[in-house]
């Protein structure tokens, strides 16, 4: 039996709800709260690497029409949230899973030229609370992105069901390796470590130090493909500053890996990683 909205909010008919039934929940909150973006989910075995069934959301604030070049990245708060392992065989939730970020948390201006943080903590709980849990986080979502005046309004505008899914492909069966190479679990744990060598470069140079590191799975078929969001501590010298945070991750990834630079400003370098 599918739960509403209503009733899983309410904590009604715990164990219930399909990963399916979860995910359309969420797209109907967040169509209320941030109707000019985009959201998109899957629920499958093999996600993420795991071998259980996994729940994948995805959701930008804008529609593709609204970023710069056409490029998701460009979104003001493109945000990845998985739930691993998070039902049992017949598809169902299971009574207690955790929901975790794994991209997102803030909200950016035009061309990164400054940034709000979004209050998140990843948190263990019934289906019925993490669905009460992210929908609240829409709401905080949308109060940040309202307070920036130059991004496009969120008022008046109808949800048109867009949906872009950068899991693209990304069905495996009994988790993901990647051959003579590391896991792209373990690729994204070592990604997530490189503020601490960055910031022995840095300080050095006398150029700060790296804030934040948000990492996302952007694909794992036909071939791993990984987004680095790298945010300092306030404006530095974009130039010189990637340059340092590119040799960080270099020495983290390995040659294995190309890294591609595509963005610099003075508060965030953008990098995407992906098996050669």
């Amino acid at each position: 039996m599918r739960l509403d909205m209503m009733g899983a909010l309410l904590g009604e008919g715990a164990g219930e709800m399909t990963g399916e039934d979860f995910a359309a929940d969420l797209k109907t909150a967040f169509a209320k709260k941030l109707p000019r973006g985009t959201f998109a989910s899957r629920v499958e075995r093999g996600l993420g690497g795991r071998s259980g069934k996994s729940v994948f959301i995805q959701f930008t604030t804008t529609g593709k029409k609204d970023w710069s070049n056409g490029i998701i990245h460009n979104d003001p708060s493109m945000t990845q949230l998985w739930i691993h392992d998070g039902t049992d065989a017949d598809g169902v939730m299971l009574p207690k899973v955790k929901i975790e970020m794994t991209m997102g948390g803030s909200v950016y201006g035009p061309n990164a030229s400054n940034r709000q943080k979004v209050g998140w903590r990843d948190r263990t709980g019934t289906p019925a609370q993490l669905l009460k849990h992210v929908t609240a986080y829409f709401d905080k979502l949308r109060d940040t992105y309202d307070k920036f005046d130059n991004l496009p309004k969120q008022e008046g505008v109808e949800f048109s069901g867009e949906s872009v899914d950068l899991m693209d492909e990304a069905v495996m069966v009994g988790g993901v390796s990647v051959e003579r190479g590391p896991t792209s679990a373990n690729v994204l744990s070592d990604i997530g470590k490189v503020a601490a060598d960055a910031n022995k470069l840095l300080k050095e140079k006398g150029l700060g130090k790296v804030d934040e590191v948000v990492v996302g799975l952007l694909s794992l078929f036909p071939q791993v493909k990984v987004s680095v969001d790298i945010w300092y501590d306030g404006p530095t010298d974009k130039e010189e500053t990637a340059d340092i945070v590119g040799t960080a991750l270099h020495g983290k990834v390995g040659a294995q890996w190309n890294l591609k630079d595509i963005s610099r400003t003075n508060l965030l370098s953008r990098w995407i990683i992906e098996k050669k």
